[in-house]
């Protein structure tokens, strides 16, 4: 169990950067939809 546990967080890690340019793109579009609403 603990080493499933490890063995995750290190999956997470390694594609961390994967999650963080997902945000940033989901980020991106809903700030470009919030715009066009407020126009």
């Amino acid at each position: 169990m603990h080493d499933q546990i490890i063995s995750v967080l290190q999956l997470l890690h390694h594609h961390s950067w994967l999650a963080m340019d997902f945000i940033l793109s989901a980020l991106f579009y809903f700030t470009k939809q919030a715009d066009f609403f407020t126009v």
